[in-house]
């Protein structure tokens, strides 16, 4: 049984790909924060007990971090659904007939990480998930300085 898609290839085109690398670059983030949750086998001696809980509140920051961005997506995920399915009942249409044309004063919904052409509104979205994709490096990059400084 194949599946249908629910939108539009001109809708789809608009923010597709870049959910797509969105939701890799997020997978990325949780599994390098996961691998590093070996580094609690270390024996004391290589990393103190202070810098055992150091290193789990850190841990602990990261997956509010990653689980809020990854969250936040979902949500938009279901607004941009909803939000055909109201276009597709107000239009009398199919949900896969609504066109990018039919949606031009909501095309803020459909940006990811950069600004589209012609979206009217809010770009809050693109601003929260560039914040929250550093913020998560940054912490990765910081867990990681955290164990370097405990190790050497």
């Amino acid at each position: 049984m194949k599946s249908t898609p629910l939108y539009s290839d001109s809708i789809r085109g608009l923010y597709e790909s870049k959910r797509n690398r969105l939701k890799r670059i997020t997978s990325l983030l949780f599994a390098c924060a996961g691998c590093l949750w070996f580094f609690l086998y270390l024996p004391e001696s290589v990393l103190p007990f202070q810098g055992h809980e150091a290193f789990k509140l850190k841990q602990y920051q990261i997956y509010v971090v990653l689980l809020t961005l990854w969250g936040l997506d979902f949500r938009r995920e279901f607004k941009r659904i909803e939000f055909i399915a109201r276009t597709s009942h107000t239009l009398n249409k199919d949900i896969t007939q609504v066109d990018s044309i039919d949606i031009k004063d909501s095309m803020h919904l459909f940006e990811v990480y950069t600004f589209l052409p012609g979206a009217k509104g809010y770009h809050v979205a693109v601003i929260i998930n560039w914040i929250f994709c550093l913020l998560g490096i940054g912490l990765l990059l910081s867990q990681i300085n955290l164990l370097l400084k405990s190790v050497l």
